[in-house]
Formats: C-alpha cells, structure tokens, sequence
C-alpha cells in the first residue's frame, strides 16, 4: 500500500515547500519540502531550482521510507486513509517501531488509536497547539477518512512571498495514481506483430556462471562496496542470436538480460540495455562498468507522476549517438518497459509483466541484508566466459584486453584470470548432506533433522577437507569422521557396485563416495589456490602464462572424473538401501 495523493498533501500541509536550494541555518543545502542530500537523490546544489511537480514528487520519494516502515511494524489490515495517518503521525514522530500505539493496534484494537495518537503533543516537555491541531486532523484521516482542506505552503525561494495550493488543486496538478500496466500478460507483449519484443523464454545462464562473471569483473566495483550481499548483473545482447538481426544488438528489444545475485540465489530476467531508438545525442549506457543505484521514482515529468524504480547514484560514462563519450549524472535509471516498445531514452528497462517480480524482490533483499543501494554492472554478452554443460565449474574467463583506465589490483596485459567459485564446492557438499539426511530418514523412520545440515565443518564458510570427511561421515551414518571406517566393502555386490565386474567392484565396494567427494574437494582446493601457490617458481615467463591453461584443463578433466565417481557412489548406496528394505521385509 502507498500514501496516496490525499495524504501526501496533508502531510506536506504542515511542511513547506521552497523551489530554490537554501541553507537551512546549519551549512545543509535544502529543497522542496526539507529534502537534503542524505535523503537521497537529487542532491540539492547551491542555485538549484525545481518545480512544484518535482517538489511534490521529491516529497513523495522521501515519504517512502517512512510509508515502508509502517507496512513492516504494523500486522492487521489497514483501510487507505487509516494507513495514510499512521505514515503522518510516525513521519512527525518516528515513533512505530516502539509505541503503545503500535502494540495496542497490533492485537486488533482499532479504537485505541485515537486516544494513544492525541498523547503525542508536547515538544520538549512543553504542550505544543500545533501538535495538538495536528493530531486532531490525524485521527479525523484515521477515523473517517476525512482529510479536511488544509493549503500547502510554497515559496519560490526562501523568505519569498507565499503562494497556497488547496488539496483540490494538488489533485489537478498531479492526477491521479499512475497507471501501470504490471498487470498486463506476456500474451499482450508478445501478440503485438509489429515489434516482437520478447524473446519466447527468460535467460537461461546458470547461477554458477553469473556468480563467475561478477566475479571476474569485481574490480569494477568501488572496493568499498565488493562485500555487498546484493548486486546485478546486466548482459547487453544476450539474445542476439536469437531475436532481432543476427549476430547484432538491437534497439528496441527486450534482447538482453538482467541478474540479481544475492547469497541465497541468482534471479534471471529479460532486460534492455539500450534506448529504444537512435537519434543524434542519445546516450547509450557505456558497457564493462559499474555504477551504483538507489530506490527511487522515475518519471517526474510524467502526466500521472513518477512510478517507483531504482534511480542512477553515482556517475557513469555514456556514449552518446554521433557526439562521443560523456561522463557525469544523466539519470540512466533502472525501470519499467513498455508493451511496444522499451521506453528507454537510454534508461535499463524490464519488459512491463516482469517487472512487478523484479522491484519487489530487490526491494525485499535490500531490506534484508541492510542495504540502501546496490552495484549494478553492465557487460557486452562477449564480456561472458564460456559455460561447460553439466560440469560442476564452468571454464577459464576470457582474456581481458588491456584497457587505458587500469585498475590498481587489475593485472596489466592481455592475460587470462582464472577464477573457481567456492560456492560450487559447497553447494556440492550441502547436496551430499541433504542426500544423506534423506536416505537415514527413510532408512530409519525418523524426521530428517534440518538444523543439523550445514552445521559444524560445512557451516565455516571454508572449503577444505574437513567439509569432505564432515559428508563423508554423514553419508556412512555412524557419526564419526574417520575416513578408514567408510572403506569397508559389503559382503555381496549390488548390481550398480558391480558393474565393472566383481574384482574391480570388491576393490572399490564403500570407496567410490569417499574417492568421489575427497577428489572433488581437493580438485577444487588446488583450482582455487593453485596461483597463489607460485608453483612455478622463478621459471620462465611462457610457463607463468601457461600454467593457468594447464591448471584449467586438469581441473576440469580431474573434477569430471571424481565427480562420475561420487554419482556412482551415491547410487550404489541407495540401492544397497533398497536392497536391505526389500530383504527386511
């Protein structure tokens, strides 16, 4: 739920809005209705003017914060206008989070919120008439859903004469809620003949590649903010081989794609990354760089006002259509699309029935790892390295060319940067728990017990091979993280174990997971660390080139190896399982 426009105006009714920037008696630069820079973007600068639009619009932005901790701390139903006077009363008081009003309403008791409202009226121990008038008309909003005709106060500069709008006047400048077609079906984007926006299915990248990919372009990020849990990833011409010309990025389509990346998972959408047409000094986002992005409206000059997006935070670089690069602030935002078109004079724009998904689950993970802002790098679909299909890792980057801005932890010349992404490994031992968890619950009758998966070895955040013996004991059931003790062979073979034959199958009999998971986790270990092991010494230049391709294709050859080795384990203990279920009964 939002403020509405009702209650945005009386709220703004006991502010007042001034369209030039002024010091507000601190050395803080202000605009509109006390909107600063540490309230977000814009960031008022000294001669700076705005109009009554943007002011209100500003106001709306900023009233967000507020309006999102009231939704959170409040859990029974809200009608409109009971809503729109809580997000007052806490906009003057900040007080939801620990109130008696709060607790009160939050067991159902509606009533109570009148009398607890009318107690907020004294400022600094001293009854304030104001206060007292202001909570009057709060309880009316809440009660009734009576907003009164309170003027909003607006200057054109500070000291300058006062010019009163009426609610009503508020309501013809800024219209109604603005439509959204969210709504809308990927039937309607893709029926439209004339412009086939869409390709038929989202981006098919895996997790591990989008999480490899970040990876090798991390030092695009401000090393301040390389630790943060929530980022996205833009491919430009993603689908160019498949929608639109061959082999080009095109304009005007929804050919490219967008990655949220947060700890628990990847989250693919179909994106654009261009303005929807070409026309001289329209700005192309430039690709291979990172800027930052903040919860913010889009569309100020729009009839029906903004709608929530994500606006640009810091700098970027652009190319603009005949006239060059430019760098600065151009308010390449992050938005909704269109059904036919894009709608993108340079912005990044989600086809209009995905959006909905993608704002709020950014808003959500934001929230939830305290993050205000987030990184968003934009590459060209050949910035990707190559995918191997059903392997646990995926290959060597590509070379990075050398480029004239280096980065000072960014190695110089055109030389490959092998990465391997520890998530692999322990994703892959996570599995091997779980599978583990699985087979004793059914073995045993028993509930599987999911506070102890992840714990101990695994849950360290390390990859090493106390993870391998942790699964290992796990998969044996004995609790113990022995090794020698998940060497021991049954009797007779099972079909599966003796599939080599009986030699070869006595010989591996209670080996093949333990050989699998040990030969995975060190695979994976040596990959990782193996530069900076300087294996190779003080040797020649060629072979420090060539020892990163080497350590690949053995650790792509060894990691298929172990893990058709632990697969074939894992099989052959579940069917030893079966085997003593059906002897059992």
């Amino acid at each position: 739920m939002q403020v509405s426009l009702s209650g945005i105006a009386s709220i703004l009714s006991y502010e007042e809005i001034i369209l030039t920037a002024y010091d507000d008696g601190y050395g803080i630069l202000t605009i509109g209705a006390g909107h600063t820079g540490k309230a977000g973007t814009p960031k008022p600068k000294k001669g700076m003017k705005i109009d009554l639009v943007e002011a209100f619009n500003i106001f709306r932005q900023d009233l967000e914060k507020f309006a999102r901790q009231v939704r959170s701390e409040i859990d029974v139903a809200l009608s409109q206008n009971q809503f729109d006077a809580l997000v007052s009363w806490h906009f003057n008081t900040g007080k939801i989070w620990d109130s008696t009003l709060t607790k009160r309403l939050n067991t159902g008791d509606y009533n109570s919120v009148s009398e607890e409202m009318a107690r907020w009226k004294f400022a600094q121990g001293k009854l304030s008439n104001g206060l007292v008038n202001r909570r009057k008309h709060e309880i009316a909003i809440f009660a009734s859903g009576d907003y009164g005709e309170r003027p909003v106060v607006v200057r054109q500069s500070k000291g300058a004469k006062v010019k009163t709008l009426s609610p009503a006047e508020i309501a013809v400048l800024m219209g109604d809620v603005p439509d959204t077609d969210e709504e809308k079906t990927i039937e309607q984007l893709l029926a439209n003949p004339k412009s086939k926006l869409l390709p038929q299915y989202r981006p098919r990248q895996s997790e591990a590649l989008s999480r490899q990919t970040m990876e090798l372009y991390e030092h695009l990020i401000p090393i301040e903010d390389r630790n943060e849990s929530v980022s996205v990833l833009g491919v430009r011409g993603y689908y160019e081989n498949s929608l639109g010309k061959k082999g080009a990025n095109d304009r005007g389509l929804y050919d490219d794609a967008i990655f949220i990346i947060e700890p628990d998972g990847v989250h693919n959408f179909n994106a654009n990354t261009d303005p929807s047409r070409f026309r001289k000094g329209i700005a192309q986002l430039k690709a291979r760089q990172a800027l930052r992005y903040i919860p913010g409206p889009h569309g100020y000059n729009r009839k029906n006002g903004p709608y929530p997006a994500f606006r640009q935070d810091s700098e970027c670089t652009v190319n603009r259509d005949g006239t060059g690069e430019d760098t600065g602030i151009f308010w390449i935002n992050l938005h909704r699309g269109g059904l036919t078109g894009t709608s993108s004079a340079g912005c990044q724009t989600i086809p209009p029935h995905q959006w909905n998904e993608f704002r709020t689950l950014l808003n959500t993970l934001l929230e939830r790892y305290g993050q205000e802002t987030f990184q968003y790098v934009l590459l060209d679909e050949a910035d990707v390295p190559d995918e191997v299909p059903g392997a646990i890792s995926v290959t060597a980057p590509k070379t990075i060319p050398v480029s004239s801005k280096i980065q000072p932890d960014m190695p110089t010349g055109d030389i490959a940067m092998p990465t391997k992404d520890t998530t692999e490994v322990m994703n892959v031992l996570q599995e091997a728990l779980e599978l583990a968890a699985r087979i004793r619950s059914l073995r045993t009758g028993a509930d599987i017990d999911r506070a102890a998966l992840g714990k101990g070895a695994i849950g360290d955040g390390k990859v090493d091979l106390n993870d391998a013996f942790a699964v290992l004991a796990a998969l044996s059931g004995d609790g113990k993280t022995d090794p020698a003790d998940l060497l021991r062979g049954a009797k007779k073979l099972t079909p599966i174990n003796g599939v080599l034959g009986q030699t070869v199958g006595k010989l591996l009999n209670g080996k093949k997971t333990g050989i699998g998971l040990i030969g995975l986790v060190a695979t994976s270990l040596v990959s990782i660390f193996a530069p900076e092991l300087n294996l190779v010494g003080n040797a020649a230049q060629t072979a420090v080139e060539v020892a990163p391709t080497v350590f690949s294709k053995a650790s792509d050859a060894a990691t298929t190896l172990f893990g058709g080795t632990f697969a074939w384990g894992v099989l052959g203990k579940v069917e030893k399982w079966y085997h003593h279920l059906k002897a059992a009964r």
